[in-house]
């Protein structure tokens, strides 16, 4: 067992935790699936309630009111954050809302917070020249020292995105310049304050999801933040953390091991050293939140500290947020070979979620998360031994089960079945999948084979029908076999009937 490096004695000592020698004293909590188990869903149920009763009360007090148009404007503000939050796919009500939102606009409705949903809506349903007028408009409406700066940084965001696509860089660049600045006030009002503190880390990764593009505009935002009143610190330990460990992974550079120098390799110690510190700063500081123990499962898992570590923090994020994704993405990555994991540990993993039973979740998609990375890409053998061994196919069976249950459209459980049709067949559960393949018929779904990489849909498409047309021949071969027994039975009833007499009884026999 390798000792402990000198970080980790340092973080339990920060956190006031059991000095720990070996891996096996720490032992992993199993994932808190209890009813009262704190949920994302939670978060941003609060968060939605909150917002929406924001923007009503923000329009209540605005010159834009008027008969006509304030049913429209108050059902477009009322919905639109349980929609962005919650229900993002929801087809109908987008409609809905952009009907609602457009009729308002054609009466006169200036309002500025419309505009920008409005906007919104037709950016995400992809390439529209119509959202562009319509955030230009809201940011010159925006442009007063009294103007929402949170409204301003998302305004000023999509804007960046919109000419990006269009290819205009001097403009992009102008609002990318802009964002650091804006966002920094923005995290002085009120929509950051309590939990909803929490958004800023989404904001930024969003926003600057590389760590080379991170870089410059974080360094300029800490440097604002620290100067400000008002902010949660945890913000700019969160910030100080995120900025540490983007310049490791520039400093180490994205090729193999192997092929990092020396320098490489001092600049990514030290700056995984800092990030380290300041994001147990900030677990300190809120460990009702899930990201610090997040980044600390990213942090000891690349630092190459000792096997139980990501499993320590992991712990300690679900604890914070059951369904917390990148926890669990973050746990199994840690787990895979080239981190020194196994696929043994990966599928206990994944077992582990999947038995969480918490459907109403997407904890238990990660058990079908750790069987399609044990395959891999282009290592369509490993899934097809794992499904073979024994009760793996069970566990999947369990999971497509489990999924197929929650409220759906139809759509949705056919591809479960056709999932469930591909997964029987590769474990060698023949007939299952023949039964399954049958019962679906027209309505099987090509798509989901898919979800096995370098599975070549086309030929084992044709190896189902093939294996269906080889079920009826056994099935007409029984048939017949059957119906010439029965009649071979009926030779001798027919043969004593035209006798006269029944067939002689062997038992009516008497020994003489």
């Amino acid at each position: 067992m390798r000792s402990l490096p000198v970080s980790v004695f340092l973080l339990f000592a920060v956190l006031s935790l059991p000095l720990v020698a070996q891996e096996s004293v720490y032992q992993a909590k199993p994932i808190p699936c209890g009813k009262d188990a704190p949920m994302r869903i939670g978060f941003l149920r609060r968060w939605a309630d909150w917002e929406s009763k924001r923007l009503l009360e923000d329009y209540k007090k605005s010159e834009q009111r008027d008969v006509g148009w304030d049913p429209s404007v108050e059902f477009v503000l009322g919905a639109w954050p349980a929609f962005l939050v919650l229900t993002p796919k929801d087809a109908e009500l987008r409609a809905e809302i952009v009907r609602a939102a457009t009729k308002a606009r054609a009466l006169g409705c200036k309002d500025p917070a419309l505009a920008q949903i409005l906007g919104n809506l037709l950016q995400n349903a992809g390439p529209s020249e119509g959202s562009l007028p319509l955030l230009l408009e809201v940011w010159k409406a925006l442009d007063h020292e009294d103007a929402s700066a949170t409204q301003r940084f998302f305004v000023a965001q999509r804007l960046r995105n919109l000419y990006k696509r269009r290819k205009e860089t001097r403009r992009a660049q102008e609002f990318e310049a802009l964002l650091p600045g804006i966002l920094a006030k923005a995290l002085t009002e009120e929509n950051y304050r309590g939990e909803r503190v929490r958004w800023y880390q989404v904001n930024v990764m969003t926003t600057w999801p590389t760590s080379k593009r991170l870089i410059p505009p974080l360094t300029r935002l800490i440097g604002l933040v620290e100067k400000a009143r008002g902010i949660d610190p945890w913000v700019v330990e969160m910030a100080k953390g995120t900025l540490a460990h983007s310049k490791a992974w520039v400093a180490r550079g994205g090729g193999s091991a192997a092929s990092v120098d020396e320098e490489g390799w001092k600049g990514f110690s030290e700056h995984m050293d800092v990030a380290q510190k300041h994001f147990v700063k900030a677990y300190k500081l809120h460990p009702e939140y899930p990201e610090a123990a997040t980044w600390m499962i990213k942090v000891r898992n690349a630092s190459g500290g000792e096997d139980w570590e990501p499993r320590f923090w992991f712990d300690r994020a679900v604890a914070a947020e059951l369904d917390h994704q990148e926890a669990y993405a973050m746990m199994l990555w840690s787990l895979r070979p080239r981190w020194g994991g196994t696929h043994e540990k990966m599928y206990a993993f994944g077992r582990e979620c999947l038995e969480t039973r918490r459907f109403d979740t997407a904890v238990p998609r990660w058990y079908w998360r750790a069987l399609r990375d044990i395959g891999g890409k282009g290592e369509l053998e490993n899934q097809v031994v794992w499904l073979k061994r024994r009760g793996v196919y069970a566990d999947v069976s369990l999971y497509l089960e489990g999924i197929g249950k929650r409220k759906q459209p139809r759509a949705s459980r056919l591809y479960g079945a056709s999932v469930q049709v591909i997964a029987a067949y590769l474990a060698g559960k023949r007939d299952e999948a023949a039964e399954l393949y049958l019962a679906l018929g027209k309505d099987f779904v090509p798509a989901a084979f898919r979800l096995f990489p370098s599975l070549d849909a086309a030929r084992y498409q044709a190896r189902l029908d093939k294996l269906l047309e080889g079920r009826a021949r056994r099935k007409a071969s029984e048939k017949k076999t059957g119906e010439q027994k029965a009649a071979e039975k009926k030779v001798p009833a027919k043969k004593a009937s035209e006798a006269g007499g029944s067939a002689p009884d062997p038992k009516s026999h008497k020994k003489r």
